[in-house]
């Protein structure tokens, strides 16, 4: 999917500015990768977790350590995915 670029997912709270960051997340049935992007689609971060709720619990964990405002983005494998979807 292509990402939008019309206008970029910022918001200004007084003298900051806050860029959202997109985490998408490629299920598997032990493990998932993660990826956080910019607005222009570069990769700045990765990280793979195995698929336990320790695991669900270290993704959460170094998301917030790389943006505040964020989206994620799962892919829909719901027997691979659910137990992540809810812990985010």
């Amino acid at each position: 999917m292509p990402i939008d670029r019309s206008m970029p997912p910022t918001r200004n709270l007084g003298s900051r500015h806050i860029t959202t960051m997109v985490i998408g997340i490629d299920a598997h049935k032990r493990t998932h990768a993660a990826v956080v992007v910019d607005r222009t689609g570069r990769q700045l971060s990765t990280k793979t977790i195995g698929n336990t709720s320790e695991g669900h619990l270290s993704l959460l964990r170094w998301a917030t350590e790389q943006c505040g405002d964020r989206r994620w983005a799962i892919e829909d494998c719901r027997h691979l995915s659910r137990r992540a979807s809810n812990a985010i």
